[in-house]
């Protein structure tokens, strides 16, 4: 009887499984924007919109594309586009998928709305939103908690398989428009590309670039030069900015042990960099989010905890058991919003967005170019076109600070491994609101230097 009970509850759990499919099998492979919220207006001419293009790149279990054909389509139509481009890739977490009612796509279409208005319509934006099953059951329930070490260990195998190629080949397509001649007659404004993962996400991005990012990292002029050669194999004067793969890999809310982050963080943490250098990776994890700080900890632990360590190495149990952004030695800065003025209930969604994030406005453009500075601490104010009955502005301010605690950081660190507070970040999930995407879309189209 116990036999027969236990049969028939694994076969309504399988039942329940989500499937491994193709979401977006067919053509239009590129689609335009189709949600209520209104797209901003350009800042030259208000009749057109600050508009975007976006397509579906899918990967099984190993990494594999579902879809080879389409994504050849997509690569030709990008190819196709006339003048400079900002290619924003994004990949999903767990518990979602490339599924048209995935909460996930639906607000990818908001970031990227906000994104290309954030750009000024000076570039033709497409996003690509790489899906995976990051979703085990057909429908959320407590029995999802138990797929995180299946969910863990797809995303390495994901990363580990053609997203790698997918991603190379974008930056090639990147560098070809950057180093053509007659594209950049056209305008001086270059081709930008950004990766951004979330949560298990992340890992897949990471696990995918983080050779790529070494091995550029190391083939950079300032790496181990012929001459004035520093104790850390850096030059002390470096004369051009480091070599990376994209312009920008963005982590939210990571769901990977800092161990992953230990040589690439020593590797920038022991070089120079010019006044000129922007972050080539920027992780972004919220004090509120207790998946990863405390969830992921225990799930990890007890596998950590029965790997060896060296006493030669500083990193140990303590890192391979701790999400990456709540590993305190590689915490190089704390992103804060004490003030934030709007009093509605959207204020924390994209539906109240719009007022903040608007191209015909140029001091949002002037207020992200204090980042740059050399001060220790930077405030940015971001103000809207809306004005309060009383003639006041909505406005909400950002405080990005480097860590006091963080010994010998050179100045321009090209990592970034920033701890944000609420409401910037609430929880696991709450990573669209307002300040974080204004955050995040000031590093992607203004090349915020730190």
């Amino acid at each position: 009887m116990r036999a027969l009970i236990t049969i028939i509850a694994l076969g309504l759990i399988l039942q329940g499984c989500a499937p491994l499919k193709q979401y977006h099998p067919a053509p239009p492979y590129f689609k335009t924007y189709d949600l209520d919220t209104p797209l901003a207006s350009c800042p030259n001419d208000s009749a057109k919109k600050a508009g975007f293009q976006h397509g579906f790149i899918e990967f099984d279990e190993y990494g594999n594309l579902l879809n080879p054909d389409a994504f050849e389509r997509q690569m030709a139509d990008i190819r196709a586009v006339n003048g400079p481009l900002l290619l924003v890739t994004y990949l999903h977490g767990w518990r979602h998928s490339a599924a048209p009612d995935d909460d996930d796509v639906r607000e990818f279409k908001l970031a990227m709305r906000n994104i290309a208005a954030m750009d000024g319509c000076k570039r033709t934006v497409v996003g690509l939103y790489m899906g995976w099953r990051g979703q085990v059951f057909a429908w959320n329930s407590p029995l999802d908690l138990i797929t995180f070490w299946d969910r863990k260990q797809t995303a390495h195998s994901v990363g580990s398989g053609a997203v790698t190629e997918v991603l190379l080949r974008l930056d090639k397509e990147r560098v070809r428009r950057n180093d053509n001649s007659q594209l950049q007659a056209k305008s001086n404004t270059q081709t930008r590309l950004v990766f951004i993962g979330h949560s298990f996400g992340a890992a897949v991005l990471y696990t995918a670039l983080a050779p790529i990012l070494i091995e550029r990292f190391t083939q950079s002029s300032g790496f181990d030069p012929a001459n004035d050669l520093a104790t850390t194999g850096c030059e002390k004067n470096p004369r051009e900015p480091l070599k990376t793969v994209g312009d920008l890999v963005v982590l939210i809310n990571p769901a990977f042990e800092a161990m992953r982050l230990a040589t690439l963080q020593k590797m920038s943490m022991g070089c120079h960099y010019t006044e000129h250098q922007a972050p080539a990776v920027a992780i972004v994890t919220g004090t509120t989010d207790l998946a990863t700080k405390w969830a992921f900890h225990i799930a990890r632990a007890p596998r950590a905890r029965f790997q060896k360590y060296t006493d030669d190495v500083v990193e140990g149990y303590s890192a391979n058991s701790t999400a990456v952004g709540h590993y305190e030695p590689y915490q190089t800065h704390f992103l804060s919003s004490p003030t934030f003025s709007p009093d509605n209930a959207d204020r924390e969604t994209f539906n109240g967005c719009e007022q903040y994030i608007d191209p015909l406005k140029s001091d949002l453009r002037i207020s992200l170019t204090t980042l740059s500075t050399s001060e220790p601490s930077r405030t940015v104010r971001f103000t809207s076109q809306q004005k309060q009955i009383d003639g006041s502005q909505k406005f909400f301010d950002l405080h990005l600070e480097k860590n006091p605690q963080l010994k010998n950081s050179p100045d321009h660190n090209p990592v970034l491994n920033v701890k944000a507070s609420a409401p910037i970040i609430n929880g696991h999930g709450g990573i669209y609101s307002c300040q974080l995407m204004t955050f995040i879309g000031g590093l992607i189209t203004q090349t915020i230097t730190n």
